[in-house]
């Protein structure tokens, strides 16, 4: 219990680094390729204006000569940005994507880790006849290799400003579930999907989605593996790897 109260905060921070430094590859990605784009069309738009005014002057006079060499320089410059998202922006974005490959796969190890510690330190406060609550905060984790779909509902959620932390409140999960679903027809093959869980107190007003019946209760059923020997009351920190 000792490691865990160490080692597990520590890796949640680690992941959530790991996180920041995935976004903030993408962000960049986007705001190279939107600047690089921007830049090549206001290009453009000089040189259409350039061959306008070419065409409204005399071809011997001084200041067609130097329209002319204007128009030379910018469709240089056009031909260099044109390069520039060729060889040297493909590369980039190739090595952009290996990063964050490998940052996923870094806080995907993390996240397993997290949870063989988080199974272990369990086991340990109930063989001892004590419960998990001794924690201030545990922490579950959600695979997408095992459950895609559910796995991006929780992130879809919590990407619209859903919280990561929640409480554990079994007592009112059914009149929650009830809640969230009433209205939405089941179908067969496919599960209506609750984010936040109705195992959980804020789990009232959950986004609903409908997902494979087999993912879903994959995911369900990992959930509530990471849950056993947690009071309710518990605070429980989700992470999706």
């Amino acid at each position: 219990m000792a490691d865990y109260r160490v080692e597990a905060p520590a890796i949640d921070r680690a992941m959530s680094l790991l996180e920041a430094y995935r976004e903030e590859i993408r962000d960049v990605t986007v705001q190279l390729n939107f600047m690089l784009g921007q830049q090549a069309a206001a290009v453009e738009r000089e040189i259409r204006d350039s061959c306008r005014r070419l065409q409204d002057l005399e071809e011997d006079s001084e200041e067609y000569a130097r329209e002319s060499r204007r128009l030379e320089g910018l469709r240089n410059l056009l031909g260099q940005y044109l390069l520039l998202k060729q060889a040297p922006w493909t590369a980039y974005r190739q090595a952009a994507a290996m990063t964050d490959s490998l940052v996923e796969e870094g806080a995907s190890e993390c996240g397993l880790y997290l949870e063989k510690i988080s199974s272990v330190a369990r086991r340990e406060a109930a063989g001892k006849g004590g419960t998990a609550a001794v924690m201030e905060e545990w922490t579950v984790v959600i695979d997408s290799r095992r459950c895609p779909q559910s796995a991006e509902h929780i992130r879809a959620a919590m990407a619209q400003g859903l919280p990561q932390t929640f409480t554990v409140d079994r007592q009112g999960r059914d009149a929650r579930r009830a809640q969230n679903l009433r209205g939405r027809p089941a179908r067969q093959g496919v599960d209506r999907d609750e984010w936040p869980a109705a195992v959980f107190l804020e789990g009232s007003g959950a986004t609903v989605y409908p997902v494979d019946s087999r993912d879903n209760r994959s995911a369900g059923g990992t959930l509530s593996w990471q849950l056993r020997g947690l009071p309710d009351g518990t605070r429980v920190c989700v992470r999706v790897i």
